[in-house]
């Protein structure tokens, strides 16, 4: 594999040095194919812990912990790799190791939390009703409230990590020490926070909700509402005047796949009362992960030029336990485009959308349930599909981490092995049904999903007449228009208003 997206080239990658701050020598502890990352010395300063990712034999996916001696032996502690492994001692000597959709459970697994003692290995969360680590997806310009590496704290000999509650985010304490593990959960509602850092019982958090944008907040680590304040502004916002945020309706649905109870977030423009107004339906990636209480700046985008925004979990996001996660396993267009249309027509029915005037939009899993449904439903008069698949069977040998994420969500199977999956939920092959005006937006340097995946599709909607436009944004990565530089956000956001304004407003 040359490269991983957002990364660029795996060559040289980056290793394990030791300076000696007295001396000024050096000395190079790792010298392989792994990339190295977070190294945190153990209190007695005789061991490293650090992750280690990008597997050169392409076997292994995610990330993994190693512990390191000074001589530069290393051995791996008996802990599962995840998507994401978040670690810290603690002053008494524990390691906490957070696992985010570990690796020896299916594709999208609810988080783990371990603690390596002298005593061997301890996992804290076997009965946690909630998931450790947790994923909301939001585009705040702060990534700190939507990243992992601040997904745990610990100081003493307690925990405080970042926990899912369905859309939404808390943080949640345990002791290290304590057994039977015993949690509380000290910061919850309707917003997403995460746990910046803790010290002497006072908390720091990044605190977000759908209305608010990201901003660092302290209390103490109890949770007590009295003690909680904000901090000032990095910048300073004075003279600066802003939009008013969109108001925000929550509202359930039944799943018509199950019963199962999907969640709902309506967004309108501050004020609006004079009846339904164009909508854009927004999908989430993944597709494990979900919509909640993340500040969007495109679903404020879309709401300051005079559209309504919605979006929901299907069944795929994470959230709402493991069981709904995976039932979107070699089920990419079905059960999911199913749970979000009855949430759609839940909507039209309390009267909040106009039916006749309907976009959507999506990133990735998103970009594809995008794509899947303007060529399988005619519903929507415009979709804007960013960094998607199109195609599973070249994602399969193109993509960064296809050869592993694709035969996991299509059964678990290879295009060699059986082809049918790949196939049957391609929305390539069902392009020349298409007669949803489509704009694709991608990153020139999209690893993940490569550019060429909108260019297929775009040419057979060409082929068959359908309305079809690529926007390509030059050095962008798969998350170039969520994370990426300022004018790429821009581009992005003022391309999905124009053409939401050109196809459904108009």
């Amino acid at each position: 594999m040359p490269w991983g997206d957002g990364i660029g080239p795996l060559d040289d990658p980056p290793q394990l040095w030791i300076v000696d701050l007295d001396t000024g020598a050096v000395e190079q502890l790792t010298a392989d194919e792994w990339r190295w990352s977070r190294p945190r010395w153990s209190p007695d300063g005789t061991t490293l812990a650090v992750r280690v990712s990008h597997d050169p034999a392409g076997h292994r996916r995610g990330q993994h912990m190693r512990l390191v001696q000074l001589d530069g032996s290393w051995e791996a502690p008996p802990v599962p790799g995840g998507a994401y492994v978040v670690h810290d001692w603690s002053a008494l000597g524990l390691l906490a190791v957070l696992v985010v959709q570990p690796t020896n459970r299916e594709l999208g697994s609810q988080g783990q939390l371990h603690v390596i003692g002298p005593d061997g290995v301890r996992e804290l969360t076997a009965a946690v009703p909630f998931g450790a680590g947790g994923d909301v997806y939001g585009d705040s310009p702060a990534a700190l409230g939507d990243g992992y590496d601040a997904a745990l704290a610990v100081d003493g000999a307690t925990a405080w990590v970042r926990v899912t509650d369905d859309g939404r985010l808390g943080v949640a304490r345990v002791g290290l020490t304590d057994e039977p593990p015993v949690w509380t959960q000290v910061v919850g509602g309707e917003r997403c926070v995460t746990p910046v850092g803790v010290r002497g019982g006072r908390l720091v958090v990044a605190a977000q909700s759908a209305t608010e944008p990201c901003r660092l907040v302290v209390g103490d680590g109890e949770g007590s509402p009295s003690s909680w304040r904000l901090l000032p502004a990095a910048v300073d916002e004075a003279g600066v005047t802003l939009p008013a945020p969109a108001e925000v309706h929550r509202f359930t649905v039944p799943s018509p796949v199950d019963g199962a109870v999907l969640e709902a977030w309506f967004l309108a423009p501050p004020g609006e009362a004079g009846g339904p107004l164009p909508t854009v339906l927004m999908v989430h990636g993944g597709p494990m992960a979900a919509f909640g209480e993340c500040f969007s700046l495109d679903a404020q985008a879309l709401c300051a030029a005079g559209f309504d925004v919605l979006y929901t979990n299907p069944h795929g996001s994470t959230g709402y336990g493991d069981a709904f996660t995976h039932a979107v396993i070699d089920d990419w267009g079905g059960g999911p485009v199913r749970d979000v249309l009855a949430v759609v027509d839940h909507a039209i029915d309390l009267g909040w959308v106009d039916g006749d005037r309907l976009g959507m939009t999506g990133n990735s899993y998103g970009g594809y349930l995008t794509s899947w449904m303007a060529c399988t439903t005619t519903r929507f008069r415009a979709a804007v599909v960013e960094n998607p698949a199109t195609d599973l069977l070249s994602m399969y040998g193109t993509s960064d981490i296809g050869a592993l994420f694709v035969p996991a969500q299509l059964g678990g199977v290879t295009p060699m092995q059986d082809a049918t999956p790949y196939l049957r939920w391609s929305p390539l092959l069902h392009a020349h049904e298409c007669r949803t005006p489509v704009l694709f937006v991608v990153g020139s340097e999209d690893r993940r999903c490569p550019p060429s995946q909108a260019f297929e599709m775009h040419r057979a909607l060409h082929a068959v007449g359908t309305p079809s436009e690529v926007l390509v944004l030059p050095g962008g990565s798969h998350e170039g228009s969520t994370y990426g530089p300022v004018p790429l956000r821009l581009a992005h956001d003022e391309a999905l208003v124009e053409w939401m304004q050109r196809w459904v407003q108009a």
